[in-house]
């Protein structure tokens, strides 16, 4: 007996996939974005510290049911992959420095760590996640603050579109960081 198709579950493993495809990791976050369900202007005002959007959690528009579905189709999608997990920071630059980024009001530390965890191929060695880590915190910090990533996406860009029209953009700020 045939069971039907899970459209809910096939649109979680469609963002799943580009978002992996896209960043070479994946996590909750990156996830809802691909959905949809997370705004770009609000991911946005988050990174910037923007006192109205400091609580990212309240802005990922989708029920509890769902978010536990959506969470849980992404758990099992991660298992099928063989995906191992990699945690990697939130931060944001201020004129004192690099401060945390929190997703949730209570910052509970359960929920920040789902938050923060990507998931990348398994293949890949402990240094290699490591680096992968780091340049991922490097990448989202440049594409945010560094490129029109931000407004390609408001003007209504598809994000793997913008992501693929600032890449010489992060390419050529990476590069000037390491002549500097």
């Amino acid at each position: 007996m045939n069971t039907p198709p899970d459209k809910f579950r096939d649109r979680v493993v469609t963002a799943a996939e580009a978002a992996l495809k896209a960043d070479g990791s994946v996590g909750p976050l990156e996830l809802f974005q691909q959905m949809g369900l997370l705004h770009p202007v609000h991911v946005e005002g988050w990174r910037k510290g923007n006192e109205h959007y400091r609580v990212l959690e309240d802005w990922i528009q989708v029920g509890p049911a769902k978010f536990e579905k959506a969470l849980g189709c992404f758990r099992e999608w991660v298992q099928e992959r063989g995906l191992r997990p990699i945690e990697a920071n939130y931060t944001r630059r201020t004129p004192g420095g690099i401060e945390p980024l929190q997703v949730t009001a209570d910052d509970n530390p359960e929920q920040e760590r789902l938050y923060r965890t990507h998931y990348a191929p398994a293949e890949l060695t402990e240094r290699k996640t490591r680096k992968l880590a780091e340049k991922l915190a490097v990448i989202a910090h440049v594409r945010h603050e560094h490129t029109d990533y931000d407004e390609l996406l408001m003007q209504g860009t598809d994000r793997l579109e913008a992501r693929a029209l600032v890449r010489d953009q992060i390419d050529r700020v990476l590069e000037s960081w390491s002549h500097s």
